[in-house]
């Protein structure tokens, strides 16, 4: 579905970015169908559902301003 608006284009495509760099209990379906968690050392968390409520939060005080 075609989005015309700017801003709200730019502010679903910040979220879908947050929700592909999430890397808190990652699952990797390999070629055997098998869901396994991937066993990184993972020195910077990104957690897309704290992500996103800071994202979201953030916006809400600038327009508080």
């Amino acid at each position: 579905f075609p989005i015309y608006n700017e801003d709200i284009k730019k502010e679903i495509l910040d979220i879908i970015q947050l929700q592909l760099n999430d890397n808190v209990k990652t699952r990797i379906i390999d070629k055997h169908d098998k869901n396994e968690y991937k066993k990184d050392r993972i020195i910077l968390l990104n957690q897309a559902q704290v992500d996103t409520h800071k994202y979201f939060e953030s916006k809400h005080s600038l327009t508080k301003i």
